[in-house]
């Protein structure tokens, strides 16, 4: 008897695999690319190939589902990119920058495609993707952590991270392989859709680029707002925990609420929180509550362009890197970080109130 709790452990295999590689993506760049070249430099190529490269590589997984049904079903292709990027992204830790950063668009595009299909299959409205999404956050901090030599009680060598790292990247892509072999369940009877109708070309580009915005500001301040409580190693896992249990709870509350009221009501919270981040509570819930429109957004712009998760995907990847740029140019340095925040929450919640305009709440 076929269960549903084969999705979940796609879901849970991901986001080990997910960790994993943003861990070693940030121990790699401190490690080996940082001492060799500009702070600037490094950073740029690093987030074009990382990010920027999923919009085309998202394309290509779709366009493979269209054209090459019985040659290679999106499962299948979501899978080779998913291992493909744990790989590279392992080999560009002792080799280059550029293969760094084209394994982590790999992996994160295919790890996103299957966890999109998962989420549908099961029925979870957007949970599965926050649980996806969050543990790269954490991968990254500890990754920084270690690569500046800042992780208390852990003095390892390069090798033994990497060795270590890669070993758990492989026992989760051997897992994923196996479990995804298996029958797919019964899909669970969905209710209608929620979305209001797009009937043309112009309110579907003004939808995605609403969500495209959204994302941009949320890269922009998560990147830009410091606080002055934020230093130390346990004050800073802290914040991070905060912002990845707002991106995995988030999917969560939207499913339970609707979405339109979760984000209203997160935002708006978000924004008085910011206003008050000089304050160590303020200033998480204020990360915690900013970043639980994640999977709502990318929920939302998957039901928008319906049969494209990957393009979805790559849409608001692609949101990132650009919201990086103003902070890597520094144009963004003098604004009060608590403004800042305040502003980039209202801004969103303005983008986001049309592409919600037709969401109707969920009954109890």
């Amino acid at each position: 008897m076929v269960t549903m709790q084969r999705g979940k452990e796609v879901i849970a295999a991901l986001s080990v695999l997910h960790f994993t590689v943003d861990l070693l993506c940030a121990y790699a760049v401190y490690t080996r690319f940082l001492p060799m070249a500009a702070a600037a430099r490094v950073f740029f190529t690093y987030n074009l190939c990382a990010f920027a490269l999923q919009l085309p590589l998202g394309a290509a997984i779709d366009l493979i589902d269209q054209y090459c049904v019985k040659a290679a079903r999106r499962e299948l292709a979501g899978f080779l990119f998913t291992a493909g990027g744990a790989i590279l992204t392992l080999l560009g830790c002792f080799t280059s920058l550029f293969l760094l950063g084209l394994g982590n668009a790999l992996f994160h595009v295919g790890g996103g495609v299957l966890t999109i299909g998962e989420d549908d299959r099961e029925g979870l409205k957007g949970r599965g993707l926050g649980v996806f999404v969050a543990p790269g956050a954490v991968g990254l901090f500890l990754g920084t952590a270690a690569g500046k030599g800042a992780l208390p009680g852990l003095a390892l060598a390069r090798g033994a991270v990497l060795g270590l790292f890669g070993t758990v990247a492989a026992v989760a892509l051997l897992l994923l392989a196996v479990i995804l072999r298996r029958p797919k369940p019964t899909p669970v009877a969905a209710e209608p859709a929620v979305e209001p109708a797009l009937p043309g070309a112009r309110t579907i580009v003004i939808a995605v680029l609403c969500c495209f915005l959204v994302v941009v500001l949320r890269s922009c301040v998560g990147l830009a707002v410091s606080f002055p409580w934020k230093n130390g190693f346990a004050i800073g896992l802290l914040a991070v925990i905060c912002v990845a249990g707002g991106k995995a709870a988030g999917g969560f509350l939207a499913a339970a609420t609707g979405m339109r009221r979760a984000a209203v009501g997160t935002l708006l919270l978000s924004a008085a929180c910011y206003l008050g981040g000089s304050d160590l509570l303020p200033g998480l819930l204020a990360l915690f509550l900013f970043n639980m429109t994640m999977p709502m957004t990318l929920y939302k712009l998957k039901q928008i362009l319906p049969g494209m998760p990957g393009l979805a995907f790559g849409i608001l990847t692609f949101a990132l890197f650009i919201g990086f740029l103003p902070v890597l140019g520094g144009y963004l340095s003098a604004v009060d970080g608590r403004l800042l925040g305040a502003v980039g929450s209202i801004l969103s919640l303005l983008f986001l109130l049309p592409v919600l305009a037709g969401e109707r709440p969920v009954r109890k």
